[in-house]
């Protein structure tokens, strides 16, 4: 029985609290299934990591820069003295272009009983 087994960890070790007697006896559990299996003697197939070499870093120099002035990214149309746009492009259209007839309605469908 699990808890007996439980219980008897925690008279072995009182200091322990019932998560870790649960903790030990689970770890028992799987350690006899690895026996059963025959898993308990192989090595894993991952190492540890070697400690490598120190990296050496490249170490940070400033661009240079030019020291010619750059142009605006935007200019004025008013500065520079062009007519104002229209905005409005849809008075031009005929009036059938912007507006749509409204669109139907769904029906709530009507169940019929046929006897």
């Amino acid at each position: 029985n699990s808890m007996d087994a439980i219980m008897e960890i925690h008279h072995k070790n009182p200091n322990l609290v019932p998560y870790e007697c649960k903790r030990q006896y689970n770890i028992k559990k799987n350690e006899e299934k690895l026996r059963s299996l025959n898993l308990m003697n192989i090595k894993p197939v991952m190492t540890a990591p070697k400690p490598s070499q120190s990296l050496k870093r490249k170490t940070w120099t400033p661009k240079q820069r030019t020291t010619a002035p750059l142009e605006p990214a935007r200019k004025s149309a008013r500065i520079a003295g062009k007519p104002i746009p229209e905005y409005n492009p849809l008075d031009k259209l005929p009036s059938e272009a912007y507006f749509r007839p409204p669109r139907p309605r769904p029906t709530k469908a009507k169940l019929t009983f046929e006897e």
